[in-house]
C-alpha cells in the first residue's frame, strides 16, 4: 500500500494508478488512518522538511521511502539503516530550474539589476558604470554533481571558466578544472562567481565561514543554493560588511522563513529568494512521475535512479 502525506491532485493519482497498477491515498496525518490499516502501508511520500522520525513507529510494514526533495538531512538515518527501509529522494529533477535560478542572480550581479530596479521605483536614470559580463569570469561550483554539471554546462555558454570542488576531484566534462576539497581555499581565491551545491552532512555542516570567506576576491560573489546550515551566516554578514566579498545570492537560510530582523534583508548588495532556486510550476508532477519511475524500479528488484546512502546521509 503507497501514502503520501505530500497532497497531490487527482491527476498524479490517476498516473501513479494507471502506471504502477497501484494505488495511492494521500493522508497528510497518519494518525487518521485506522490502526489496522498503518501496517499495510509499506511505500511512503513525504517531504524532507516535515517528516518526523515517529512516522516510522507507525508504518511497521515500511519497506520503501520516498522524499521529495533532493535534502534528505531531516531524515533519522540511524533507524531507517535498522530497518532496512530504502530510501529515494528527486535527485535529478533540479537541474533545469536551478541552472536557470543560478544563471539569474549572477547576471543580476553582473549588470546590477538590483540598482535598477532599486531606481526605477525612485524613477532615477543611470547606474552605467558598475556594468560587466560574465564572459572570462571563472565559476567555481562547490559540491558539483548533477545540478552543479548542469549550472557549468550553461554557464560556459556564456564564456565563463567552469572549476569545480568534489570530495574526490574526478575530471568532470566540461569543467576546466576540479579541485578535491582540501584545495577549497585555492579554488575560492581563484573564482569570481561561487555556488554552493553541496547536501547538509556533519562534514558539510558551516563549510563556508570566515576564513572560507576570506579566501575569496574582493570582487567575488557567492551564491548559497544548497542548505543554510551550511554557511556560517554571521560570518557572510560579517564579509559583505568588511566587502571581503561584492554580493551574495542566497536561497537558503538558517532560519526559515528569514525572519524580518536579520540584517541581511536590508543589504543591497544580497539577492534573497525564499528557498524557489528548485521550484517550478510542475514540482509536483516532476516529482511523483521520478517517484513512479524508481518505485517500479524497486518493485522489480533493479537499480534506483536516486537513491539516497544512508551511510552518507545524502
Amino acid at each position: 500500500m503507497i501514502i503520501s502525506t505530500v497532497p497531490l491532485n487527482e491527476e498524479v493519482i490517476r498516473h501513479v494508478l494507471e502506471r504502477t497498477g497501484e494505488q495511492i491515498t494521500v493522508c497528510p496525518d497518519l494518525a487518521a488512518l485506522p490502526a489496522e490499516v498503518l501496517p499495510q502501508v509499506d511505500v511512503m511520500v513525504a517531504r524532507n522538511e516535515t517528516f518526523k522520525p515517529e512516522l516510522l513507529e507507525m508504518l511497521s510494514g515500511l519497506r520503501f521511502l520516498y522524499i521529495m526533495s533532493a535534502g534528505v538531512d531531516n531524515l533519522p538515518f540511524n533507524e531507517l539503516i535498522a530497518r532496512r527501509i530504502t530510501v529515494c529522494n528527486a535527485s535529478g529533477i533540479h537541474g533545469q530550474q536551478m541552472s536557470e535560478h543560478a544563471l539569474g542572480v549572477m547576471i543580476a550581479f553582473s549588470r546590477n539589476i538590483g540598482l535598477s530596479i532599486r531606481n526605477q521605483s525612485s524613477r532615477l536614470w543611470g547606474g552605467h558604470s558598475s556594468l560587466d559580463e560574465l564572459n572570462g569570469k571563472t565559476l567555481l561550483i562547490v559540491g558539483a554533481g548533477r545540478i552543479g554539471k548542469e549550472i557549468g554546462r550553461l554557464a560556459s555558454a556564456f564564456g565563463m571558466r567552469i572549476t569545480g570542488v568534489t570530495r574526490r576531484a574526478q575530471p568532470i566534462e566540461g569543467f576546466d578544472l576540479v579541485y578535491p576539497i582540501s584545495r577549497l581555499h585555492e579554488g575560492l581565491g581563484q573564482a569570481d562567481y561561487v555556488i554552493l551545491l553541496t547536501p547538509l552532512t556533519s562534514e558539510t555542516a558551516g563549510l563556508m565561514g570566515t576564513v572560507e570567506f576570506a579566501a575569496m576576491k574582493p570582487t567575488a560573489v557567492f551564491l548559497n543554493l544548497s542548505r543554510g546550515e551550511t554557511v556560517d551566516e554571521p560570518a557572510l554578514i560579517s564579509a559583505l560588511k568588511q566587502g571581503m566579498i561584492a554580493g551574495a545570492g542566497l536561497d537558503v537560510f538558517q532560519q526559515e522563513p528569514l525572519p524580518a530582523e536579520n540584517e541581511l534583508w536590508a543589504m543591497e548588495n544580497v539577492i534573497i529568494t525564499p528557498h524557489s532556486a528548485g521550484i517550478t510550476r510542475n514540482y509536483i508532477h516532476m516529482s511523483m512521475m521520478h517517484f513512479i519511475k524508481n518505485l517500479l524500479l524497486f518493485r522489480a528488484g533493479g537499480e534506483l535512479l536516486s537513491p539516497v546512502d544512508l551511510i552518507e546521509a545524502y
